[in-house]
């Protein structure tokens, strides 16, 4: 309320208490409104991390299923074997991974395996097998066991001496009914292996194609930059400091045979050699090689070198015959290039030893000192082992 004073002026007094109360009562307002949107608001974080925990349980079903699916799948083709891989060694290299015994001892144990599996009583073929490989090899033996015509005939294929021989096999399992999937098989395998053949043909010819069109691409636009760039009066004057001194005809220097070119139009093994045919292989028997006799005469002596590189052929007397046939050209002729071809053991590094002193003898002092920073010798060899 207000007080009017004798000057006629209003006094005004505020009512705390009332102006306390109703702040009191918006905040208790404001206060209910923030509990109850906190409230929907955990509720909407609930509910998210409900579904969150749902679409996780789903999908770690789903994940468990594909696993427990695929689990499966290996299981039941676990002894799967894929007929193209079947050569005439497959078995062979197959026994070596866990026979720790000479290449004898394999074969032996092949051939034994592949009487075994010629057997039709499946149960006396697997307790066979369990004997000749042994139990810690039990997964092997079934493997050959789900697999045993694939690999027996097969093998025998691969290892046949002749057409006539492979035609043979081929009417023995088409006269087997239970061969039948097996022909299948290689009829599938011998066409999967021609298409496989054909694309990789098609896929190299457009690569060269490739390949070509894009050279004569860069070609155009260097033509093109040449041109526009430099002119053609300094395009002229590029080409003539190009331009070589002479043209080498490269086709007419190649090999008609190119990497497989031989120079000897037959080939034929050494007087006394013989060959003996084996089942899946050919020994071929050479006898041992005898050195032709050489006069002492023949040989070069080490006393013929200087003092100072006699140290290279410490305790030889002389040089071998290979080794005094090059001497001369080895050591005295300096100007002349060299082309050594003989068989491992002949004494090629001695040769091209005898090189290297024909280099160091030409920077020789008179007090015998050799100038080491007068030449450089670079000696490049495959393999350590032969340096």
């Amino acid at each position: 309320g207000g007080v009017e004073d004798a000057r006629g002026e209003v006094a005004v007094v505020f009512d705390e208490d009332d102006d306390n109360k109703d702040d009191d009562e918006w905040l208790d307002a404001i206060g209910e409104g923030d509990d109850s949107d906190e409230d929907a608001s955990e509720g909407n974080l609930d509910d998210e991390k409900k579904a969150r925990q749902t679409i996780a349980a789903h999908m770690d079903r789903d994940i468990d299923e594909e696993e427990r699916a695929e689990e499966a799948h290996k299981e039941r083709h676990k002894y799967d074997l894929d007929i193209s891989k079947i050569d005439a060694h497959w078995l062979q290299r197959e026994l070596q991974k866990f026979m720790k015994v000479d290449a004898s001892k394999i074969v032996s144990t092949e051939k034994e395996v592949l009487d075994v599996l010629r057997g039709s009583n499946l149960q006396e073929v697997e307790n066979k097998l369990v004997q000749i490989l042994q139990y810690a090899n039990f997964e092997f033996a079934k493997l050959l066991l789900k697999n045993r015509l694939e690999i027996f005939y097969c093998t025998r294929l691969g290892q046949a001496q002749s057409e006539e021989d492979k035609q043979a096999i081929r009417e023995e399992m088409e006269a087997d009914p239970e061969c039948a999937p097996v022909m299948e098989k290689l009829v599938r395998g011998s066409g999967k292996r021609n298409v496989e053949r054909e694309f990789a043909k098609n896929v190299r010819r457009e690569a060269r194609e490739l390949a070509r069109a894009t050279g004569k691409a860069k070609r155009r636009e260097a033509d093109t930059d040449d041109t526009g760039i430099l002119g053609k009066s300094k395009k002229a004057e590029v080409d003539d400091q190009k331009k070589p001194s002479h043209m080498l005809d490269l086709e007419s220097l190649s090999f008609g045979g190119g990497g497989h070119f031989m120079a000897n139009t037959t080939c034929s093994l050494p007087e006394g050699s013989y060959r003996v045919p084996k089942k899946g292989y050919e020994e071929v028997h050479v006898q041992a090689y005898k050195p032709p006799s050489v006069d002492a005469d023949q040989l070069v002596s080490i006393s013929k070198f200087p003092e100072w590189a006699r140290m290279a052929f410490k305790n030889f007397k002389t040089l071998n015959p290979i080794q005094s046939k090059v001497y001369e050209v080895a050591y005295k002729q300096h100007e002349e290039n060299l082309l050594v071809c003989a068989p491992t053991g002949a004494g090629k590094t001695n040769i091209a030893m005898t090189c290297i002193l024909s280099v160091m003898s030409q920077h020789v002092g008179k007090d015998q000192s050799i100038d080491l920073s007068a030449f450089k010798i670079i000696y490049i060899a495959p393999m350590k082992a032969l340096v």
